[in-house]
């Protein structure tokens, strides 16, 4: 069961999408498809906050910094 919890706001600057609990492995999936649906096509600019995490491992770091380099090509 993952303990991670997703949610994307629209805003005029480009989507937020707020993450709490524990991102690892386990809710890889639910992170990946919360960014998918932050960054629909042609979208340059995606905040993330990361206030509620309580925890972080490097595979979900990774997906972020992959979004980042989505974002940014």
């Amino acid at each position: 069961m993952s303990t991670l919890q997703a949610a994307v706001s629209p805003v005029r600057d480009g989507p937020v999408l707020v993450l709490s609990g524990e991102a690892d492995y386990t809710s890889l999936a639910v992170l990946n498809d919360a960014l998918a649906a932050a960054m629909p096509g042609g979208a340059r600019r995606l905040t993330v906050d990361v206030a509620g995490l309580r925890f972080a491992d490097t595979a979900s770091v990774r997906a972020l910094l992959l979004a980042r380099l989505t974002l940014k090509d």
